[in-house]
């Protein structure tokens, strides 16, 4: 049987993928429940905007590691759907 070293070259790019995630969601602290506030309806009338925006902009690690993992899967994507089939 003949080994595809793509495929092979693939299977470690995913496992070292994961293997990285790990390791940064083990090493970095995300406080995201220590900023939450009490089970409440959202009164309409507070700037729910600003309160957002300043959560997101407080968390910047948390936002830019899902944006640096949807990217890197949807690079791995791509190469998997544009390999030459070979026949």
């Amino acid at each position: 049987m003949k080994v595809d070293y793509l495929q092979v070259i693939g299977v470690i790019f995913a496992i070292a993928a994961i293997v990285v995630a790990l390791i940064m969601i083990n090493e970095q602290e995300f406080p995201l429940f220590k900023y939450a506030e009490s089970r409440t309806l959202i009164n309409v009338g507070d700037d729910v905007g600003e309160r957002s925006g300043i959560f997101l902009w407080k968390n910047r690690s948390l936002d830019l590691l899902i944006q640096a993992f949807v990217l890197l899967a949807s690079a791995i994507g791509c190469v998997a759907l544009f390999r030459a089939e070979r026949w």
